[in-house]
């Protein structure tokens, strides 16, 4: 089983941006606190945490 190593490369109030090492490049993750005023009948609303995560391919390895 691989471990990822998540490096934090920003941080504000809004979100949390890290990247990991992968071959071939880097996934990238921004994490969110979001405000959800709906009212739906299994949901309340309030605050929740959403994350995207993308790849960046880097095969020379430029970014560090």
């Amino acid at each position: 089983m691989v471990q990822l190593k998540w490096e934090e490369i920003k941080q504000d109030r809004a979100f949390y941006l890290y990247k990991a090492k992968v071959p071939g490049g880097w996934l990238v993750a921004c994490t969110d606190d979001v405000l959800d005023q709906s009212e739906q009948l299994f949901h309340q609303s309030g605050w929740e945490w959403r994350t995207s995560i993308t790849y960046v391919p880097d095969p020379l390895g430029v970014w560090k």
